[in-house]
């Protein structure tokens, strides 16, 4: 037996969250239980927990629900025979948020889709002070922290609304500030907003991440969406550290899609097991750096993508 916890911080949030975790314990009623007392842990010997938002910010919210469970003796003395595990699930989640809950004595496993978006990750360094100056500046005065709760300054919206981690100015009005959110709601904005599949700007994140080069070179255009992604995910082995986690955070990609990619690039060569680039990869991203005539391809196995042998573009 497992047990589902879903919470957030507003209705909104809440109830979108709480539908999936519904209708995932109703057709599986012998599997989950949705909001366990500590009674029903014991009688129905509960052996995992999963705790799910949909925006991971500091981290705390979810540290103080794992906490109010490990002060349960029968839980904590469960958790420590290594009977049952934890785990917090997510769509996005913050660096930090992340580091926090993981450092939690219950050891959960944090899954995640997306990095989560902040003023500090969106933008380059200069940028990203003077959003900071301008969340500071027009900060209404009743919001007790201009870039949000817990001072994340996070920058993501659903169409439930806005979480409580983002800045003031985004849903707070005052005498000289009218925000795009009032109330945290999404309204009629959510009309001009991109939807659907997660996109990505290869040469914004290839200039972010210090490869000008790279993200000037006008080849890069013309190579499809997953050779794109691969350029991104290769720059990204330039420095440490090298998990999924890191590299989907300073690539923007979905952590699905860096495991994927990273699949596809040791089956090539051009990374190790370890995450490094082998001296092939660095030769693949030195020549990018390069305009090239090159057409030559590499036919792959079935279950991988099909990417140029020396990632060149054609002309």
């Amino acid at each position: 037996m497992e047990s589902i916890r879903a919470y957030a911080q507003e209705v909104g949030s809440e109830g979108a969250i709480a539908t999936i975790a519904t209708s995932l314990a109703r057709a599986n009623p012998s599997k989950y239980l949705l909001h366990p007392t500590a009674e029903d842990i014991r009688r129905h010997r509960v052996r995992a927990f999963f705790v799910l938002t949909d925006t991971i910010g500091t981290g705390r919210q979810a540290s103080t629900f794992l906490s109010s469970l490990w002060r349960v003796a029968s839980v904590k003395s469960w958790f420590s025979s290594h009977l049952v595990s934890c785990q917090v699930i997510a769509f996005a989640s913050t660096t930090s948020g992340e580091k926090l809950l993981t450092s939690h004595p219950m050891k959960p496993k944090v899954l995640w889709s997306l990095s989560c978006p902040t003023i500090s990750t969106a933008f380059d360094e200069m940028d990203a002070q003077r959003m900071m100056n301008l969340c500071t500046r027009y900060n209404p005065a009743a919001a007790p922290n201009a870039f949000g709760f817990g001072g994340e300054g996070v920058l993501i919206a659903y169409s439930h609304g806005l979480p409580n981690n983002v800045p003031a100015i985004l849903h707070k009005a005052s005498a000289t500030w009218k925000p795009l959110f009032p109330g945290r709601a999404i309204g009629d904005v959510a009309d001009a907003l991109p939807t659907g599949l997660h996109e990505v700007d290869t040469s914004v994140q290839l200039a972010k991440m210090g490869q000008s080069r790279l993200a000037a070179s006008s080849w890069l255009g013309r190579l499809d969406p997953d050779a794109q992604k691969l350029v991104l995910v290769l720059a990204s082995l330039s420095r440490s550290p090298r998990n999924e986690s890191a590299i989907s955070a300073r690539t923007n990609l979905r952590r699905f899609d860096v495991r994927r990619l990273l699949k596809a690039a040791i089956h090539y060569g051009w990374v190790s097991e370890q995450h490094r680039l082998t001296d092939d990869g660095i030769n693949q991203l030195r020549r990018l750096r390069v305009q090239s005539t090159s057409q030559e391809t590499l036919h792959t196995e079935d279950d991988l993508p099909y990417y140029p042998q020396s990632l060149r573009a054609p002309d």
